[in-house]
């Protein structure tokens, strides 16, 4: 066991080693978003984008929203979103999403 001076990602890190969840979703950690496997084989650690537009397009960034499809531990998967309909919303057509 770590002691009480571990940074919050040791914390991370060790919970994502005990338990292996199927996922673990992160953000605003700067850097473009990536989906990898995380060291514990299991679990599939995916970063998106930080939630902003891109700059003077007014359109979301790529990379920034992901769909997870779950019926049960078994059948579930994850994608990060890129279809053409993403770009029809801008900063000011959002809220209809």
């Amino acid at each position: 066991m770590k002691s009480k001076s571990s940074t919050g990602m040791e914390q991370i890190e060790d919970a994502l080693e005990k338990l292996r969840p199927a996922y673990h979703f992160f953000g605003h950690y700067g850097g473009p978003p990536q989906v990898r496997t995380d060291p514990n084989g299991v679990t599939l650690s995916v970063k998106l984008a930080d939630l902003h537009w891109e700059r003077g397009t007014f359109v979301l960034e790529k990379g920034s929203m992901g769909l997870l499809r779950w019926q049960n531990q078994e059948q579930h998967s994850f994608t990060v979103l890129d279809d053409p309909w993403l770009k029809e919303y801008n900063i000011h057509t959002w809220p209809h999403l």
